[in-house]
Formats: C-alpha cells, sequence, structure tokens
C-alpha cells in the first residue's frame, strides 16, 4: 500500500508492466579507448551520471562493441551490483541520439510510450523507489540486485503530459546545479594556477605577483630545491616546527568515550576547517592514551588512510585529539600556520611521493621533518600570499554552499513532484536535453 494518497488521474504500478528489462553484457576495462564509442559502465553510474545521462566518461574500441550491449534513446541503465544495500540499483536514463554501449553488470529496462523517460530517470532514483532497492538487494560485502526485484518495484505514475511536465521543472534545476557545479571546477583551476604561482614566484612589496624568472633573473636564486625569490629561503620542516602525532582511547574502556573533547580520524581531514568530530573521547581517556589536545588553529595532516585521503590537511577550528594517523604542526615563529596549511594542499603529490615503501604507503613524522621547505623570510608577504588564496576559497565555498542548497532543493521537489503531493501546472518542454 502506499504511504501517500496519490492524486486522482495516478496511479502505481509495478516498472516491470510499463516496459521491458534485459541484462547489459560488457568486455573488461582493458578495452578502453580515449576516442571510442560512448560506454556506460555500472560504476559511472555511481561516479559520474546523474538521473539523466548529460556527457560520458567510459569509451571503448570500435572493434569491441560487438561484446557490449546497444542502447536505445529512452533506455534506463541500472547498476546491477553496489558497495552498499542504500545506494543499489543507481539509474541513469540516456536520452540522446548518439550509439552508445552498456558495460557488463548492468540492467536495462526500455520503457513502453506511457512512460516517458526523462521523468523515468528522476522517478527511479527518487526516495520511494530506492527503499524498495535497498530492501531488494541481495549479499554482504557487494550487494546485488536482478530485472525481476526491478520489475517488481511499484512506479507512481501520472499522465505522460503531467509526466513531461515534471521531468521538464527537474532538468531545469539540474541545469542551475551543473551551471554551479562548472562554476567550482572553473575556481578550482583559477587556484591550482593561482597557487603554482604564488608558490614559485611569490608577491612582491607592490603587492603583484613577481614576474617569471624568465623575464627577470635577477629577483631569483637557485637553491638546493630549485630556483626561489631571493627574499625566500629553504629549510628543513623539521627546523619550523614541532610535529605531534595522536592516539586512541582503548575501545574497551566506556568511560574512555562519550565524553566532551572532540576525537578525530583521518577520513575527517577533508582540507578547510573541522568545527566538529564524529566522535568523543574524556579527560580520563585523553591522559590514559597517547592522544594529545591539539589547540584551536592547528594544522591537522592524515598521515595514514586509504584512497586519497594520505596526505591531505585541514585547520582546527576547534580544540581537538586525534587518532595515531593523524599529526599535527606546532610552527615557530619564522613561519605562519595559514601559509603552511596551503604549501601542504599544493604539496599534497609531493607528500605522498614521500611515503614509505611498503604494502601500507605511509607518512611519518620523520619523513615530514626531512621535507624541504621554501618559504618568504618577510611574514607580510606570507600574508599577502594567504589573503589571496583565502579569497579563491571563498569564492568556492560560496558556490559549494550554492550546490548544497540547490541539492536539497532538488530533493525537496523529487518528493513533492514525483508522490503528486506537489500538483503541476505548468507546460511540457518540448525540446528537453
Amino acid at each position: 500500500m502506499s504511504d501517500v494518497n496519490l492524486p486522482e488521474s495516478w496511479q502505481e504500478i509495478p516498472l516491470g508492466s510499463l516496459g521491458i528489462f534485459f541484462r547489459g553484457q560488457g568486455g573488461t576495462r582493458s578495452d578502453e579507448s580515449h576516442n571510442g564509442l560512448p560506454c556506460i559502465r555500472y560504476g559511472d553510474l555511481y561516479t559520474h551520471h546523474g538521473c539523466i545521462v548529460k556527457s560520458f566518461c567510459s569509451a571503448i574500441e570500435p572493434d569491441k562493441a560487438s561484446s557490449y550491449t546497444p542502447l536505445k534513446s529512452g533506455d534506463i541503465v541500472f547498476a546491477g551490483s553496489g558497495e552498499t544495500s542504500e545506494e543499489i540499483g543507481k539509474a541513469a536514463a540516456y536520452c540522446g541520439q548518439d550509439k552508445v554501449y552498456a558495460g557488463g553488470d548492468t540492467i536495462i529496462f526500455r520503457p513502453r510510450s506511457n512512460l516517458d523517460s526523462y521523468f523515468a530517470g528522476y522517478a527511479v532514483n527518487s526516495n520511494h523507489f530506492a527503499k524498495h532497492k535497498s530492501r531488494l538487494g541481495q549479499g554482504s560485502s557487494v550487494i546485488h540486485i536482478s530485472a525481476e526485484y526491478l520489475a517488481s518495484i511499484p512506479l507512481r505514475l501520472p499522465p505522460v503530459q503531467q509526466q513531461q511536465t515534471i521531468a521538464t521543472v527537474l532538468q531545469t534545476i539540474d541545469r542551475t546545479i551543473a551551471h554551479t557545479e562548472a562554476l567550482i571546477e572553473k575556481y578550482q583551476q583559477i587556484k591550482a594556477g593561482l597557487m603554482h604561482d604564488l608558490f614559485t614566484r611569490g608577491i612582491g612589496s607592490d603587492g603583484k605577483l613577481r614576474p617569471p624568472r624568465e623575464q627577470a633573473p635577477e629577483l631569483y636564486q637557485e637553491s638546493a630545491i630549485g630556483w626561489i625569490p631571493r627574499e625566500w629561503e629553504v629549510k628543513l620542516l623539521g627546523k619550523l616546527c614541532n610535529i605531534t602525532s595522536g592516539g586512541t582511547p582503548n575501545r574497551s574502556k566506556s568511560n574512555f568515550w562519550g565524553g566532551s573533547i572532540p576525537w578525530i580520524k583521518t577520513g575527517e581531514i577533508k582540507y578547510g576547517k573541522i568545527e566538529k568530530s564524529e566522535e568523543h573521547i574524556t579527560k580520563e581517556g585523553l591522559n590514559s592514551s597517547s592522544a594529545k589536545l591539539f589547540c584551536k588553529g592547528t594544522v591537522v595532516m592524515a598521515i595514514y588512510g586509504e584512497g586519497n585521503t594520505r596526505g591531505r590537511v585541514a585547520i582546527l577550528g576547534i580544540d581537538c585529539a586525534s587518532n595515531q594517523a593523524c599529526v599535527g604542526f606546532e610552527f615557530n615563529g619564522l613561519i605562519e600556520s595559514q601559509f603552511m596549511y596551503f604549501l601542504f594542499e599544493y604539496k599534497y603529490h609531493d607528500l605522498r611521493d614521500m611515503s614509505n615503501d611498503g604494502s601500507q604507503k605511509n607518512l611519518s613524522s620523520s619523513l615530514l621533518k626531512s621535507m624541504d621547505i621554501s618559504f618568504p623570510r618577510c611574514k607580510d608577504e606570507q600574508v599577502r600570499i594567504t589573503n589571496c588564496l583565502l579569497s579563491i576559497n571563498k569564492k568556492i565555498e560560496q558556490e559549494k554552499e550554492t550546490r548544497s542548497k540547490l541539492n536539497k532543493q532538488k530533493s525537496g521537489l523529487m518528493h513533492d513532484l514525483l508522490t503528486g503531493k506537489v500538483p503541476v501546472t505548468v507546460e511540457p518542454d518540448e525540446n528537453r536535453a
């Protein structure tokens, strides 16, 4: 039984009654080609595609296409497996006209004429539909869902013209979100270029970037790590700060946990400022372990961690402890903490390359202390560099906040429109894309 009262003209119909299902067939990643035929792989549905396919991140060699499943405009492509039951069956509607293929471990649904494909792309990703997918997913470490199970899920279906109108409204907000994401990407590219210039050329007393060395060689000097401005110097990181690692109180001692002291792990270090933690410890837990309380404003770094975690930094917006996979930096009077935060961000790949050899590549205090750091002797220049990067960071954060608000707005709209809670009156857009 539906958990909402559907409008009079709506129906709740099993998805399998609205089209046909078949499994996608495909080869392996070795079939990839940068300039090949577009392909939708099941993993791409989680990482790249929204409700409607707009672009492609995978392509296959043309001579391998016969091993893959060709798509038609209007097909809905589901991921046949996933890591959690909550995300299983992520789907996207392909509504283009190009020759496109689906890879293995996908499930393809081809709607009949009484189901608009754009509408379906949103409907099968709605909270209502996702709850059914979550209950039907099978497995533990890897979750699978079958075409049979997907076919049994009820879809809330208005008349076709209303389907088109609802899809048009949701596509409008999707375009606004895409525009915001493009701005974020633009500012991030600007920031990357700016960081390179700031940390190789610096800012003179006139508030402007120094000319490149090729144009003004007299403004630069050769150092152990290459050419740097004459007003800069190079020192080992260990000469500029104290580096302290954290610790973990005994998990079996309940009186060590759930206190008032914030305690962070490496996964919480994601650049920016840390204002809260996922876990808290007690004063007794702090004193009974190697954990240290870092002061607000401390730069912290993840020295262990899977994926992209190792080498990331953040600034504490609160007094906070951490586990042993994090370190905190207490800088001396030669260098500003905020300057070093941005320098670490700029040196992210260098930091990862420094990691210990072994099955698990980690950083360590001794490795970090041996790192050469070039910096302006004048703190005013450090501040000027920091302020430039804070300015571009502010623009990025403003756009991210806008994106967050838009995504919440979209979520609310999907609930209201796809359940019939809010009736639609606008005319359908004949030129949806």
